[in-house]
This record gives structure tokens, sequence and C-alpha cells, in this order.
């Protein structure tokens, strides 16, 4: 593989998280613990904020579709990334 490549690869990686988190963001930013939980496959692990263990983009969605009303109350999430 040259450099080239190489680049080209990492610039998709890139965009690939990017897309990743504008999804988690605009979901959170809309109360929906779906879409938060849906760029997760269906066995992901993810631990929250507070230390739970979850399993599954099920139990990702359920926790933060539970937690979004208390936490969007006191925060808002942007992406200040892509200012790059």
């Amino acid at each position: 593989m040259n450099s080239q490549t190489a680049q080209t690869t990492t610039n998709a990686d890139e965009s690939a998280i990017r897309a990743f988190l504008h999804q988690m963001i605009d979901a959170w930013n809309r109360g929906s613990g779906e879409g938060f939980a849906a760029p997760f496959s269906k066995t992901a692990d993810f631990l929250t904020f507070e230390g739970t263990h979850l399993k599954g983009r099920k139990e990702i969605a359920a926790f933060h579709q539970q937690a979004l009303p208390r936490c969007r109350s006191q925060s808002e999430w942007s992406n200040h990334s892509d200012a790059n």
C-alpha cells in the first residue's frame, strides 16, 4: 500500500467516525435514545458516563431514552470538530 492509498483510507475512516459522532449528537439533542444507539452494532458494549455497562443496541437505546430527559435539561451537545 502506498502513502496515497493510506491517506485515502484515513480520510474515509475519519469521515465515517465524524458521521457516527454527528448521528449521536443529533439524536442526543432531539432526545432520541433509539437514534443515539443507532450507529452501534446489535452486540456493542457501551460504558456510560456513570459506569454502567450496556450490552447491545437495545440496552444502549433504552438507557439513553430514560436518561435523556434528565440529562438534556442540563446539556446540549455540539460538534466543533468540523472547524479544522
